[in-house]
């Protein structure tokens, strides 16, 4: 039984979008607490939003299917998003897209309020996991407006209540 439409029908992509805003918002929340526990469990939490976005896309506008590959193969970011998520899912990679055997670890950095930093390391390139997350909701910013994707107002603002 049902009413003909589900939640997640009625907020489309858009709702996606704004949910993987508001989880990378949390993450940031919980970094300035400085609460490792909570800031580790968010961030898994954004990226596997992050790549959930890509199949809310992808199956709400066919269109844009072969934009999304390249957006994620040119962006290893992205890719490296999409190995965390997965990795995280699966628990190990068969198949991966950046690196396999990517590590996040925990770097000391007397500056920080939790005198460290959480790093991804992938494929001879490191990351903090903070900025990783900020340039996956960038490159998701860029493309929604390179493809004059508009979220709803109501998308939006669920952002700021």
């Amino acid at each position: 039984m049902g009413i003909g439409m589900t939640l997640q029908q009625v907020e489309g992509w858009e709702g996606q979008y704004a949910r993987m805003l508001r989880w990378h918002e949390r993450v940031g929340l919980a970094a300035r607490e400085a609460r490792y526990e909570d800031e580790m469990d968010f961030v898994l939490v954004f990226f596997q939003q992050a790549l959930h976005l890509r199949d809310w896309i992808h199956d709400a506008l066919p269109d844009a299917r072969s934009d999304l590959e390249i957006l994620f193969r040119d962006n290893v970011e992205l890719g490296i998003c999409r190995d965390i998520a997965n990795g995280y899912k699966h628990m190990s990679l068969s198949r991966a897209s950046v690196d396999q055997a990517f590590s996040i670890v925990f770097e000391y950095n007397p500056l920080s309020p939790a005198k460290g930093d959480m790093v991804v390391l992938a494929a001879g390139h490191k990351f903090e996991l903070l900025d990783l997350a900020g340039r996956c909701v960038a490159l998701w910013r860029e493309f929604v407006e390179s493809k004059q994707l508009k979220p709803s107002s109501a998308a939006i603002n669920s952002l700021h209540k």
